[in-house]
């Protein structure tokens, strides 16, 4: 039997505040009584709402993906072109590591998960097949209407792994050293790269900031 609506508004609460204690305590610190605390929920609610703990993690998990996404829906919400589509995802990254340090916290936890725990790994590996697709589509379409001449390589699979890679390799590097180099001229330099130097549209996604 599904839950009901209000067990669903619960459950989403708990993952919520499952979600915000990652950051400070970590998947192998969160405890129960500390998350339905912060969700000011009662303890007897978290087991009405998860069938086991199992079940509360792979759950948490696939939260962690979701809100990323929807962070990215945003962000594309207005860019039509494909040179605007690529733009909204890099600086994406750029937003979140300026402005979004928790998120960025419990992401990293979250990848780190993926070398020891094959649920994560899954999670994680079928999360960077959709970005991958996606990225390589809007870069398809990009060399058909001539908007990505300076590209390296003409092969839509290999550009999308290669901007998935900077991708992560930004979150990584200002993870460790928050002052290493700064994220917009990164996403600014990223841009110019793939359009071959045409100008960005980057003061529509400033106001995100």
């Amino acid at each position: 039997m599904g839950l009901t609506a209000r067990r669903l508004g619960q459950r989403e609460l708990l993952l919520e505040a499952a979600y915000e204690l990652v950051a400070d305590v970590g998947i192998d610190g969160l405890r129960t009584r500390d998350i339905c605390k912060q969700a000011d929920l009662n303890l007897a609610v978290f087991h009405y709402c998860f069938a086991s703990k199992d079940d509360f993690l792979t759950s948490l998990y696939q939260y962690i993906v979701e809100r990323f996404r929807i962070a990215t829906e945003r962000f594309l919400a207005d860019a039509h072109e494909p040179s605007e589509q690529l733009e909204a995802l890099i600086r994406l990254r750029a937003h979140l590591t300026h402005h979004m340090a928790r998120d960025l916290k419990v992401w990293r936890v979250f990848q780190n998960l993926s070398e020891t725990n094959l649920v994560v790994r899954e999670i994680l590996k079928s999360h960077f097949g959709i970005q991958r697709e996606r990225i390589a589509e809007v870069v398809n379409r990009g060399i058909r209407e001539g908007q990505f001449r300076a590209l390296p390589s003409r092969d839509p699979d290999v550009v999308a792994a290669m901007i998935v890679s900077l991708q992560n390799g930004l979150i990584m590097q200002l993870g460790i050293d928050a002052e290493a180099f700064d994220a917009d001229v990164y996403a600014e330099s990223v841009v110019l790269w793939i359009t071959g130097g045409h100008e960005s549209s980057s003061a529509r996604y400033n106001q995100l900031s």
